[in-house]
């Protein structure tokens, strides 16, 4: 079985992502992005593009997906990762 392997930061990162519940419908462990509606689609997305602190193994699975559900529509994927919001990453 493999072992869960939590960041240095968890508890920032827990508390962060726990404070968004009130506001939003989900939140992001790993940035804090809020989603006003939540869908798989969208955490893709979300990982795939728009996520600085997320493991590499998770925005690999998230293209993947993305990948593999817009086959028939390459223009919709590149569109996505060419989008304006992105999450910001915390400077140290």
């Amino acid at each position: 079985m493999p072992k869960i392997k939590f960041p240095d930061d968890f508890d920032e990162k827990s508390e962060r992502a726990l404070k968004q519940l009130g506001r939003y419908a989900a939140a992001c462990f790993w940035c804090g992005h809020g989603y006003k509606e939540y869908s798989a689609e969208l955490e893709d997305e979300h990982f795939a593009y728009h996520c600085p602190d997320a493991p590499e193994e998770l925005l690999e699975g998230a293209r993947k997906r993305l990948m593999e559900g817009n086959a028939d529509a390459p223009e919709k994927t590149a569109r996505k990762a060419t989008s304006k919001r992105r999450c910001r990453r915390k400077q140290p």
